[in-house]
């Protein structure tokens, strides 16, 4: 048989050339295959095409392997082993996982949400490393060509060919400092609100949309006092000044006994809710490892968050 021939090949002969040499009968390898004795034979018969020899002869009432077909015996039930093992489905232990992968994520959760997780992933899978990538524009988009292998934060909606996982949900809050006269003129009304100068993040563009989009409906607009890329900036900003700051309220509350602000409900306007989402390529989909991992994440996420880690593991094509 010549290497071009390989092509030509079909994996149920080799089939049923074990059957054959288990049984050393057509009758008896066609009744363990489920196939009449007449399809048997024919296989038989394309088998000594294929390889040229005889393959059985016969010895009184039985059949005997060639010299030929006992050579085979050895090479044979090494292939049909190693294709079992192709098809088997494969697990993973995260406790043998090695290797890297990356996480795009927004700035404000790497300090807020990304400690923990990191805790677990090291708890669990040991030899697997983190490489955490800012979030950019670009993002999601990045995630087809290996700019990052998982994404998380706060986008309305996925391109084509992207994966995503709803982690949580969150509202937006207010922060202002100790003893703001905001908080002895009758709370954050509206007019407080907008009347008072605000700190931005520059970075933020979209949750500032939102913000400014809901005010735009109720016939108001904010003042900036700051704008500024980073967020620990504008906290500490906030909490010695009487600018006003409007951000996730699971993040002012992670930093409030830090820098001592105060946590206000936002005024009484439409403020869209803010999904907290995982988000990764199709090419990702069916990879055990990749599975494992944005489970693992959105699961310390949602017990970060006080929720019940295993709700809100559907995952949607985009």
């Amino acid at each position: 048989m010549a290497k071009s021939d390989l092509s030509d090949i079909d994996i149920n002969l080799l089939l049923v050339l074990d059957q054959l040499l288990r049984h050393g009968s057509v009758t008896a390898a066609a009744d363990a295959a489920g196939v009449t004795q007449s399809a048997m034979s024919r296989s038989l018969a394309r088998l000594r095409t294929l390889f040229n020899d005889p393959l059985f002869v016969r010895n009184g009432n039985r059949m005997v392997p060639t010299a030929r077909t006992e050579a085979l015996r050895g090479p044979l039930k090494q292939i049909l082993g190693q294709i079992s093992a192709m098809l088997a489905p494969v697990d993973f232990d995260p406790k043998l996982a090695l290797g890297q992968f990356r996480l795009a994520i927004t700035g404000h959760a790497i300090c807020s949400l990304l400690p923990e997780a990191l805790i677990q992933l090291q708890k669990q899978a040991p030899g697997l490393a983190v490489e955490v990538c800012g979030w950019d524009a670009d993002t999601l988009l990045q995630l087809g060509d290996g700019g990052a292998d998982l994404a998380f934060g706060v986008v309305p909606s996925a391109p084509p060919g992207v994966f995503q996982r709803l982690a949580f949900r969150d509202e937006f809050a207010c922060a202002v400092r100790q003893h703001h006269p905001l908080l002895e003129l009758g709370g954050m009304t509206v007019a407080n609100y907008c009347n008072w100068p605000h700190a931005e993040l520059s970075m933020g563009s979209d949750m500032r949309s939102r913000i400014d989009e809901a005010l735009n409906i109720a016939g108001c607009q904010r003042v900036v006092g700051l704008l500024t890329p980073q967020f620990w900036t504008a906290l500490e900003v906030v909490a010695c000044t009487d600018l006003i700051i409007t951000a996730p309220a699971h993040l002012l509350r992670h930093y409030q006994s830090q820098l001592g602000f105060v946590v206000l409900p936002t005024p009484p306007i439409a403020l869209p809710t803010l999904g907290y989402t995982l988000f990764w390529h199709a090419r990702h989909q069916h990879d055990l490892r990749h599975a494992w991992i944005r489970r693992t994440l959105c699961e310390v996420f949602r017990q970060r968050m006080g929720l019940d880690a295993r709700e809100g593991l559907e995952e949607l094509a985009g």
